[in-house]
């Protein structure tokens, strides 16, 4: 079915996405693509001008379509922060479960660095010893470490593990996971600081760059199985 083809009588805003969100799967319309005018889309879909107006507003909200006022409607040309995920609205309103989503993020990161282990550089090395050093330092300086900088400079480290696979839809995934699970995160690093025992979180990323740089895939495995058993 093509973007030009009518639609049934049963259709609303949400089949007229459907309908644009399937002509960009397909590739019929591209990132930085211009889209037919309102009246156009109207006519080609068979709908009312309300209704396609209706659409392109909530696809705007959602950050797919920007309107160039005296120029049209485009597809925005990349992946970009005000993107609704509506994954993300999906699994909050299902009330999924806080440890299932804490092992889905250990299992899904797991399965990123083995995916990229091998291309990871001296200097990709370099850097992430020094983002564990940096997150070291902090704890070794500060009285009273807190959760949230910490939480900050962890996800740094994990986000550059994640950045080395060159994978855009596995770097988009981690965004999203470290988004689901940000308050869990918070809490058990509060409780880990509370114990005083800060100094446990920055041995654990010490050694798993140590397992990184020995390209030690059966470690990387015994550290994660160790991590989900917490």
């Amino acid at each position: 079915m093509s973007l030009q083809d009518k639609l049934n009588k049963k259709t609303i805003s949400r089949m007229i996405i459907d309908r644009i969100t399937q002509a960009m799967i397909r590739g019929d319309l591209k990132p930085g693509d211009k889209l037919p005018t309102d009246i156009e889309l109207a006519s080609a879909i068979g709908v009312g001008r309300n209704s396609v107006r209706e659409a392109i507003k909530i696809m705007e909200a959602f950050g797919i379509v920007e309107i160039r006022r005296g120029d049209g409607i485009y597809i925005v040309s990349e992946y970009h922060d005000g993107i609704v995920d509506p994954l993300l609205y999906g699994v909050i309103l299902d009330n999924s479960e806080t440890e299932d989503l804490g092992t889905f993020r250990l299992v899904y990161f797991q399965s990123v660095l083995l995916y990229g282990l091998d291309l990871f550089s001296e200097d990709n090395i370099s850097d992430l010893k020094q983002y564990v050093s940096d997150l070291g330092r902090y704890i070794e300086v500060s009285d009273h470490p807190e959760g949230e900088s910490i939480y900050r400079m962890s996800l740094k480290i994990e986000n550059y593990i994640a950045g080395v696979s060159n994978n855009k839809l596995m770097i988009h995934m981690e965004e999203f996971l470290d988004k689901i699970c940000s308050y869990d995160r918070l809490k058990k690093y509060d409780t880990i600081l509370s114990a005083g025992d800060a100094e446990r979180i920055f041995h654990e990323y010490e050694s798993l760059v140590t397992l990184i740089e020995r390209r030690d895939r059966k470690g990387i495995q015994s550290f994660f199985d160790m991590k989900r058993d917490e």
